[in-house]
């Protein structure tokens, strides 16, 4: 049989031979297009960005968008009374002036202007839209061309991947795209693959590698592209549209993974709707070429953002810490001027009369109600550098029973001007922080049916998460794209890659002698010994590389600025040239965009680690680790406790459960930081390797629970332990200070026996002291660490006793009684110290809700309140109400007192996520206690300095509630027994009289009597 099917394929090849004309062609060919040059740059512009706009022009983008969402808004704003009412609305619910809503108005009376029929600029500037370019009757024809697509066994469905059966490809770029010296290539000038003859030209071309010697003019003019944007290896392949000089749009080469026999009627839908297209491409091109259509509306001068005669800082001479300097200058915030219609356009775009690049997709949102919300998509450009993409079309042609869905729009914006180190200024004029990706948001618009919108490929978009209308039934979106490649260049198309997909060559030589006299199983047979074209797993596993390749948004802000590429076991990826951590850092920062700046790990964690490093470093010198290796490494730890990298720390709680990414930022920004103290290069992993030197001997499994145990250590004993010593030792005081004044106290909110203001206030004493006691029988657990037990426990890798010199190099360092835990395996798989420590914390909020609860009703009035103590006046309380003063203090512990006990309920559930050999919610679980003793300690200190020391005592009104209390009543108890000690309280509340005008007229004691046994002073 085998020596049959030898025979067979050599017959096989010697008739393809002959009969397809095919030849071997070693010329290398030109693609380039004879066409007039439109001599414009359409680049994406990658490591460039916009310049940022301001908060108060985002707050004029916001209400803008709001008008032009409203349908035939530009009607109705022609209408005073309405274009009247709208501006009410935004002045009552916006922050917006009325000269910046006059502006916003104007500016819409300009995009009015320029609205070109239906075509309209979209709630985004940039991007424009149009909901009446297709009619219905194509539309309904596009829709049962599709369905031919739709309508395949369910094993030929191809699933975009990642996205839980959710998005179905009907006609995707990825698959079957160019692969570099495995896709043929024609190198015949003279032969050119149309849509009549794609098939034919299956199998004919030849492999070449493209990197060797460019054969492009567009790689020749963007040699200087970064290579974190481009793929060597992977390019989409576009089609080939002619658009005649009247707009009539015609396809000149096949549509890859679009048959063109078996889907030739969907072929020409396709034509006619990019044809309808092309206005919207050239508004989109134009404003390109135009400055995106006008400058930022507000001009920002960051000179001008202070008055001058202010000081620059209030200064602390006590303090040499220059962090403590607070800025206290007023700030300007820049406001815009008169609207300006912006000057007549330089050059316009048009289309027609063109050649044109464009790659088609087609795709399905399936919801059901097994799976009813979409999660949303990710922030991206489309396409790498190398594909040249500058606009992209979406036809939003069918949709049923989904909620709205919008496509977010978001830029890369340049690092804005400021004055050295002027956060504040930046923070308020921009609301841009530290360590957060260099992008601003743009705003949305609404992908509803029959809607086409284009837009820019410098704008990064994502679909936003919706779900089904009707949960019981099944939803669904569809949509047909055109990707437009940059069209004064000219890339590798599908004029010039023949067919790949081996089931369109199969179908084409089933009936062809001598294959249609053949079982479909030896003809199956056959082609597995042909090396073209590619089969659908081959083609999906190139998918899976090519879109591993392409760039995430979300880790734009490496883009910005000077860069340098860092390599993992995910292959190379550029980062910030300014920052220590390396490619799993900056993997993190792509795949956990999630959170505020302030979701960060928390910094004493990271001294921690610094810590953990040192103490490690130092016992692998001993266990024979190159001593400059280990010196060096030392020495970039120290850096790191001292904070001297904080920023080169940017990732969110909200990673692995391990915290294994944070283990590797540390070790990342340690080795790159030693490797330049040894005179090395950045990012080369030479001389030291984050794994093998840094982490050797370690696990993330091991390390991030010792350095949760050691920053919750050093937290309280730095900050806790002094500010709860410090808030005993004045409630102590004040205890002291009222022994002598004696009060009503109170049960269940009513009046009770007397008793002392000292008394209460012992009371509050000892609270905090338990406290103290029980964070101190806890902390003992802290001391002992997970080091050493790498993995799961049973410490593989490591040398003999390696944990316990580690425990015992850390006590030296922090002078804290460290030790090696006594079972690895338990301080892996549970956080039950942490969980202890969590619940000794909210059980110290629990006291102190208690204590400020009662000082702040104790204080409560001035007239109409209890109105026994008088609290400090720090401010005043009422923007409505002249000279009230709140409790803030007060108020202030309160709510830390509740967030920590929200914290420890997360903490809680934390702990409990100990699966078998590793808890996987340490990230969480560290970030909420950590929180809890920074915020904890901070009220603290501020109750006690702000509050506790300038508590008095009214004593007027605590004589007086003395005297009218009823309660006093109680010392008469043991003389007259308690029935008519009750008949004389009673009287009294009755009749409004004092219990001795009651007890007198009831004739139960004398005067001399009463005035004997009832005496507050003797009853405390």
């Amino acid at each position: 049989m085998d020596s049959f099917l030898s025979v067979l394929i050599g017959w096989w090849k010697l008739s393809i031979f002959f009969c397809m004309y095919l030849k071997q062609l070693t010329r290398i060919m030109s693609t380039e297009v004879k066409q007039t040059s439109l001599s414009i740059n359409l680049q994406r512009s990658y490591g460039q960005g916009s310049e940022p706009k301001t908060l108060v022009e985002f707050d004029l983008m916001r209400l803008s968008a709001d008008i032009r969402s409203k349908l035939n808004w530009y009607e109705k704003m022609k209408n005073d009374t309405i274009r009247n009412k709208w501006k009410q609305e935004a002045l009552q619910q916006s922050r917006l002036t009325e000269k910046q809503i006059d502006y916003v108005l104007a500016e819409l009376e300009y995009y009015d202007s320029i609205r070109d029929g239906p075509i309209e600029m979209a709630t985004v500037d940039g991007v424009w839209q149009s909901d009446d370019l297709v009619h219905a009757d194509m539309k309904n024809s596009l829709i049962e061309c599709v369905k031919t697509l739709e309508n395949v066994p369910k094993n030929e469905q191809d699933w975009h991947p990642g996205t839980n059966n959710q998005v179905l490809d009907l006609v995707h770029p990825s698959l079957f795209c160019f692969v570099n010296q495995v896709s043929r290539i024609i190198n015949d000038t003279n032969l050119t693959i149309n849509v009549t003859n794609a098939l034919q030209s299956i199998g004919k071309g030849t492999p070449i590698d493209i990197n060797l010697k460019s054969l492009l003019p567009a790689d020749r003019q963007k040699q200087k592209s970064a290579d974190y944007t481009r793929s060597e290896t992977y390019q989409w392949l576009p089609t080939e549209f002619h658009v005649s000089r009247d707009g009539e749009v015609k396809i000149e080469s096949y549509i890859n993974n679009l048959h063109p026999v078996k889907h030739k009627g969907l072929y020409l839908f396709i034509e006619q709707i990019f044809q309808r297209f092309i206005p919207l491409f050239n508004k989109v091109l134009t404003d390109l070429i135009n400055d995106q259509g006008k400058p930022n509306r507000i001009k920002v001068d960051p000179h001008r953002w202070y008055a001058d005669s202010e000081p620059a800082v209030n200064d602390n001479d006590d303090d040499d810490d220059d962090d403590d300097d607070v800025d206290t200058r007023s700030i300007i915030i820049p406001d815009v001027n008169e609207f300006q219609i912006p000057s007549p356009l330089t050059s316009k775009i048009d289309l027609r009369g063109r050649k044109l690049q464009v790659i088609v997709k087609l795709a399905n949102i399936v919801l059901t109600p097994d799976n009813p919300t979409y999660p949303g998509g990710v922030w991206h450009v489309e396409g790498m550098e190398n594909e040249h993409i500058v606009a992209t079309g979406i036809y939003y042609y069918s949709s049923s029973n989904l909620t709205q869905s919008d496509l977010q729009f978001r830029t890369v914006i340049r690092e804005p001007n400021y004055e050295q180190d002027d956060r504040r200024g930046v923070e308020t004029v921009y609301g841009l922080v530290d360590n957060i990706p260099l992008n601003q948001p743009l705003g949305s618009v609404i992908t509803k049916e029959d809607r086409c919108i284009a837009f820019p490929n410098i704008y990064q978009h994502r679909v936003a998460p919706f779900q089904l209308n009707d949960p019981t039934k099944i939803g669904y979106r569809k949509i047909l794209v055109y990707f437009l490649v940059d069209p004064s260049l000219r890339i590798l198309s599908t004029a010039h890659v023949p067919p790949q997909q081996s089931h369109w060559y199969t179908d084409l030589i089933r009936p062809m002698p001598p294959f249609k006299y053949l079982p479909s199983i030896v003809v199956d047979k056959i082609m597995n010994y042909v090396d073209f074209p590619m089969t659908m797993t081959q083609a999906k596993q190139h998918l899976n590389d090519k879109e591993n390749q392409s760039v995430d948004m979300a880790q734009v802000h490496a883009l910005n600025g000077e860069t340098r590429t860092e390599t993992d076991t995910f292959g190379s990826i550029g980062v910030p040239a300014k920052y220590y951590y390396g490619a799993q850092t900056a993997r993190s920062i792509m795949n956990f965009d999630i959170g505020l700046p302030t979701d960060r790990m928390p910094l004493p964690l990271i001294e921690a680690f610094g810590l953990l490093k040192k103490a490690c470093a130092i016992v692998n010198k001993q266990f024979k680790l190159d001593t400059q290796l280990a010196d060096a490494i030392c020495q970039a730890c120290d850096e790191i406790i001292a904070g001297k990298w904080n920023e080169h720390f940017p990732l969110s709680i909200w990673q692995t459960g391990s915290g294994t990414q944070t283990n590797m930022n540390v070790n990342e920004v340690i080795s790159n930081r030693a490797i330049e103290i040894l005179g090395g290069t950045m990012g080369s992993k030479t001389p030291v390797h984050p794994n093998d030197h840094v982490n050797k001997s370690q696990s993330s499994n091991d390390t991030f629970p010792t350095a949760m145990h050691i920053a919750a250590a050093l937290e309280l004993t730095r900050r806790l332990y002094p500010a709860l010593k410090h808030l005993h030792s004045k409630l102590k005081k004040k205890s002291e200070e009222f022994s002598s004044i004696y009060k009503i106290g109170r049960t269940h909110l009513q009046d009770a026996v007397p008793m002392t203001l000292g008394q209460e206030f012992s009371g509050y004493t000892h609270q905090v002291a338990m406290s103290i006691e029980r964070l101190q029988t806890c902390e003992t657990r802290l001391y002992q660490l997970a080091i050493g037990g790498t993995a799961v426990g049973t410490g593989i890798n490591t040398p003999k006793g390696f944990g316990k010199f580690v425990a015992q190099t850390l006590a030296e360092l922090t002078q804290l009684p460290f030790v090696d835990a006594p079972n690895k395996f338990e301080a892996l798989a549970t956080h039950d110290t942490m969980v202890e420590l969590s619940g000794a914390l909210n059980t110290l909020a629990v006291s102190l809700m208690k204590i400020a609860n009662d000082i702040r009703m104790l204080g409560s009035g001035p007239r109409c309140g209890i109105g026994e103590l008088k609290l400090p006046e720090n401010e005043p309380g009422s923007s409505i109400m002249p000279g009230k003063i709140n409790p803030t203090q007060c108020e202030a512990m309160t709510m830390v007192a509740a967030q920590v006990m929200g914290n420890h309920v997360a903490v809680t559930v934390g702990g409990s996520m100990g699966h078998f050999e590793l808890n996987v919610f340490k990230p969480l679980i560290i970030k909420n206690v950590l929180h809890s003793i920074r915020i904890l300690a901070d009220v603290c200190n501020s109750f006690t300095d702000h509050c506790v020391v300038g508590i008095e005592p009214n004593t007027a009104v605590l004589e007086r509630y003395i005297q009218e209390s009823l309660m006093l009543v109680t010392a008469l108890n043991p003389h007259i027994g308690y029935d008519k000690a009750a008949q004389i309280a009673k009287k009294a509340h009755k009749e409004g009289t004092t219990l001795r005008e009651s007890a007198l007229a009831l004739e139960y004691l004398t005067g001399e009597e009463f005035d004997k046994y009832v005496n507050p002073k003797d009853m405390v």
